[in-house]
């Protein structure tokens, strides 16, 4: 499979809505690996997150926030920013104010992760469609509706008590360059580049000097609009496994089944790299490559503010 086009491309999207929720989000849930230290100081109940478009194409952000968990309370949390709008391209910003909720016990949490869509078309309305990282067709994404892959993903967890934890990914694959900065820092909660630094993926995988270079994108992962250009990289789950549920259930590439491992790991669980995955980690190595990529991707601060920068 080396492209998804017309009806494919739409029913991958409408089945990995699910994957959206799940896999990418499992760094935030590991916790701090080994050298985060927990911190008192606080950075209270909300925090700001400012987008900046600096590609030479209008980009759409997007939002999809995590499921609370049954242990955690019901639902997921709330949308921030209206769920998503449109950058202008060339120094487009906008700014949103999120809001921490309460979550496991007494703290107040947010879990979620921001991403770009392209090359969309809305018709002056709040429908449309996108080549990459539609949410629905819709201009304002709602709760529990993920993007269509590929598309790189900026993953957040505010903790109001804790660490903020942060990390770019391409578990979803790759759209747009893109770059996570804390940008109000109260305290760096470790030493090295993981505390308070700028996570990012700055190569672009979306260029090709022919239909067979495989520099770039590997030809197994390229995804092209219905005119044949390549807009975007995906990842191997997406290309492989996503869509078929006798692979989903046991997936080297999805971290599924036997892959995942034991609950409540502590570890980076069962499942490792694979060729796909160190293509894209060898280009953005501070980047999630596969799910469970967590001992150098996941980066920690006690801040007030981020900024997410597309082609920074």
């Amino acid at each position: 499979m080396t492209a998804w086009k017309g009806f494919a491309l739409f029913t991958i999207c409408a089945l990995a809505f699910l994957m959206v929720l799940t896999v990418p989000l499992n760094a935030q849930r590991m916790g701090p690996r080994s050298g985060a230290t927990m911190v008192k100081q606080t950075a209270g109940n909300t925090r700001t997150v400012t987008f900046v478009n600096n590609c030479k194409v209008d980009v759409w952000w997007a939002v999809i926030t995590s499921d609370k968990g049954k242990d955690c309370g019901s639902g997921f949390f709330a949308m921030p920013g209206n769920g998503g709008d449109k950058l202008a391209k060339q120094g487009g910003r906008q700014t949103i104010t999120v809001n921490l909720e309460k979550g496991c016990g007494n703290n107040m949490v947010w879990s979620g992760n921001f991403y770009p869509r392209t090359g969309c078309d809305f018709k002056n309305t709040n429908v449309g469609l996108c080549e990459t990282g539609g949410c629905g067709d819709q201009l304002h994404c709602k709760s529990g509706v993920g993007g269509c892959p590929p598309k790189a993903l900026a993953e957040f967890r505010f903790d109001q008590n804790g660490n903020d934890f942060y990390d770019v990914s391409l578990v979803d694959g790759f759209n747009l360059p893109i770059r996570i900065k804390p940008t109000a820092i109260i305290r760096h909660p470790r030493s090295d580049k993981y505390g308070c630094g700028a996570s990012a993926c700055i190569f672009n995988f979306v260029q090709e000097a022919n239909a067979k270079d495989q520099t770039y994108c590997l030809n197994d992962l390229k995804v092209r609009n219905s005119k044949g250009t390549l807009v975007g990289c995906t990842s191997a789950c997406q290309a492989f496994d996503a869509g078929h549920a006798d692979r989903m259930a046991n997936s080297k590439y999805c971290c599924t089944g036997s892959y995942f491992g034991p609950a409540n790991r502590n570890d980076a669980g069962n499942c490792k790299s694979t060729s796909y995955s160190d293509f894209f980690k060898k280009k953005c190595p501070d980047a999630y490559a596969w799910p469970q990529d967590d001992n150098n991707s996941t980066f920690s601060c006690v801040a007030t503010a981020y900024e997410v920068t597309f082609c920074p």
